[in-house]
């Protein structure tokens, strides 16, 4: 199979730098957060910035967490920050109706000379794509790399199931990373009973990043060989 690949990352991902609501939200509750696990007030002083905040933060932990304590930090804070990563990402910045207006003639203009080849196009978004998915298609995707928690596993079987490649990418931000092994399991199982087809057109996209524990990456693996995946022979 020859495919090409396109990015929608910056596309349809809602930027929270700006929504000024958003940015002095994540400010108030960064600083809480800190505060809660033990960086003192005035290590932070009057400094409103996340980023500096980060780095002061980070500094009072290298000085005078033990490694046990520091551990705990940087846990905690991945899942705080991921939990907001999370939540801005469910929403489309660029309403649909603007993006068929002004974006999906772009998008087929784009993909239809790799149509015409007979080339495949996958399409990835880390976005809110739902509500454009259909246009999407219309346009000449024919593989489509969504994430899952963010559209909604429910959502995607019934707006793309049968109308394009499913490449899905398995929750990175929750379930994953802090979830327990019968969680991560339980997740595998139930994207691949509500997506998978015996006809084909389901695939499944894995990122493992830190602080996953090696248990759930094992609980992963075991969810997929279990469900049908892994080596044919």
């Amino acid at each position: 199979m020859v495919a090409v690949l396109f990015d929608l990352e910056g596309t349809l991902v809602r930027s929270v730098e700006n929504d000024q609501k958003a940015v002095l939200d994540f400010r108030i509750k960064r600083r809480e957060k800190l505060l809660e696990l033990g960086i003192p007030s005035a290590e932070l002083g009057n400094v409103v910035k996340s980023t500096l905040m980060r780095n002061r933060a980070l500094e009072h932990v290298e000085k005078h967490f033990t490694k046990q304590e520091a551990g705990r930090f940087h846990l905690e804070m991945d899942r705080f920050l991921k939990a907001f990563e999370l939540s801005w990402a469910r929403d489309s910045e660029i309403f649909p109706e603007r993006f068929r207006k002004y974006l999906a003639p772009a998008y087929s203009k784009m993909f239809t000379p790799a149509r015409e080849k007979g080339v495949h196009v996958l399409l990835h978004s880390d976005g809110h794509i739902i509500e454009v998915a259909d246009d999407l298609i219309r346009a000449g995707v024919t593989i489509l790399n969504p994430q899952d928690l963010v559209n909604g596993i429910e959502n995607i079987q019934r707006r793309l199931k049968g109308k394009v490649c499913i490449d899905l990418d398995i929750d990175r931000q929750r379930t994953v990373p802090f979830g327990t092994p019968r969680e991560v399991k339980r997740h595998v199982h139930k994207i691949v009973s509500a997506l998978n087809e015996p006809t084909g057109g389901f695939m499944i996209t894995v990122g493992i990043y830190p602080p996953t524990p090696i248990e759930n990456i094992e609980a992963l693996c075991e969810a997929l060989e279990e469900a049908g995946g892994g080596p044919k022979h």
